[in-house]
């Protein structure tokens, strides 16, 4: 007769999974949150030099530059946390282009276009908005092609790092810890 498995300690239950050899899902969610702060914290302090030495910077450029750190700094984090609390790779986030990616992409673009242009209409319907003209009789070509390709860099961004933060990692580790697959 063998000597039986060693319990595992209240601690050792209460931090870890033994069956998915991993730390419970409430540790993995806080585990990321702290990383994500320490990221953003090494990424803003270099921000922040720069902001100082250049104080004439538009907020264009701004918004730009603090929404590429958000994304650097949320990608790396849930990376990270993925690789090492979850023990799982960063592409079983969803984050596999396969033949169906292509049209659910598009359909989200559409989606979020049509949307957005129910919102105007519903607002301009209720008398909220106020037409004044069209943006290429007070702008050249220039500006407004920067314009648009700005908005677009921003929301391509903040998509990717909701997405991913949101929908990717905290929801899937709640749906782990909590059990629950709705």
């Amino acid at each position: 007769m063998g000597i039986p498995p060693a319990r595992p300690s209240l601690l050792q239950r209460l931090l870890l999974n033994p069956a998915e050899r991993r730390p419970r899902a409430a540790w993995r969610l806080l585990g990321q949150l702290v990383l994500l702060v320490l990221i953003f914290i090494l990424l803003g302090i270099p921000l922040g030099f720069w902001v100082a030495f250049f104080p004439g910077l538009s907020e264009e450029t701004l918004l730009v530059v603090t929404n590429i750190l958000a994304a650097i700094a949320i990608t790396l984090s849930v990376y990270l946390a993925r690789r090492t609390l979850d023990r799982r790779s960063f592409t079983s986030l969803g984050l596999r282009w396969d033949s169906l990616a292509a049209g659910d992409l598009l359909f989200g673009i559409l989606l979020a276009g049509l949307l957005m242009g129910l919102i105007y209409l519903v607002e301009w319907a209720a008398g909220w908005l106020h037409f004044e003209g069209y943006t290429w009789e007070q702008q050249s070509w220039e500006n407004i092609l920067l314009g648009l390709g700005i908005s677009a860099l921003v929301f391509v961004l903040v998509g990717w790092y909701q997405e991913l933060l949101s929908r990717g990692y905290w929801l899937q580790n709640l749906r782990d810890g909590l059990n629950l697959a709705w």
